[in-house]
């Protein structure tokens, strides 16, 4: 199938749901290009820190575009975290460190760093704010340097296109799916808004996909 027929096939998914399935978004990943891993085993890639294989030599333009993806996706939402933390730049400086490290610009060690003392940050935030809203915005900030290391785990050998976003586990969620959650849950009182999950999956269709799809990503460039 052909990346435009999937996007129109998402559009009317979007359009009878009012939101798009994993299904459809795996489709829109693997046609940006393959994975370089070993996945034969459980988590599709060898192990090294944290049970994954980081190497910078498993950069490919692919992975480039699933992470300029999920990017895109989070940068819709710092301003959510922004004005909740008088314009705090940490996870702006991970989601920048993790181009860069795609432009050959920092190393699998610095990135993994950064994501780390990112993620201990937001998480303790987490527990001790009383909206869950903002500290997401850096846990997936966190999410996409992660992906940036390991690829999309979500379109390994280990879960196939029955799950659902609900059924996959945190290392293995999706940021578009996290950074809709914020999206919609960005009103005055922080309860959800359908109308704003429609707005968010429309624009990921006809915006931020065409985005990804009209330029080209080499590593070190």
């Amino acid at each position: 199938m052909e990346i435009f027929d999937i996007l129109s096939a998402a559009k009317r998914a979007i359009e009878e749901k009012g939101y798009l399935d994993l299904f459809y978004r795996k489709m829109i990943w693997e046609c940006f290009g393959d994975m370089n891993y070993d996945t034969t085993d459980y988590n599709g890639v060898k192990y090294i820190i944290d049970g994954y294989h980081l190497d910078s030599e498993n950069i490919t333009p692919g992975l480039i575009k699933r992470v300029h993806l999920a990017k895109l996706c989070v940068e819709k939402v710092l301003p959510v975290w922004e004005s909740k933390t008088n314009g705090d730049t940490r996870p702006k400086k991970v989601l920048n460190m993790t181009s860069l490290y795609l432009e050959g610009g920092t190393s699998v060690e610095a990135l993994y760093k950064e994501h780390t003392k990112l993620f201990n940050f937001a998480y303790r935030l987490a527990d001790n704010s009383s909206s869950a809203l903002y500290p997401e915005v850096a846990l997936v900030s966190c999410s996409v340097a992660f992906m940036a290391l390991v690829d999309e785990p979500i379109i390994s050998n280990r879960v196939n296109k029955y799950d659902t976003d609900d059924d996959l586990e945190p290392d293995t969620s999706d940021a578009a799916y996290r950074a809709c959650w914020i999206y919609a849950h960005d009103t005055y009182d922080e309860q959800y808004d359908k109308e704003r999950e429609v707005e968010f999956w429309n624009w990921y269709v006809d915006e931020a996909v065409p985005t990804v799809l009209k330029e080209k990503y080499y590593y070190g460039q």
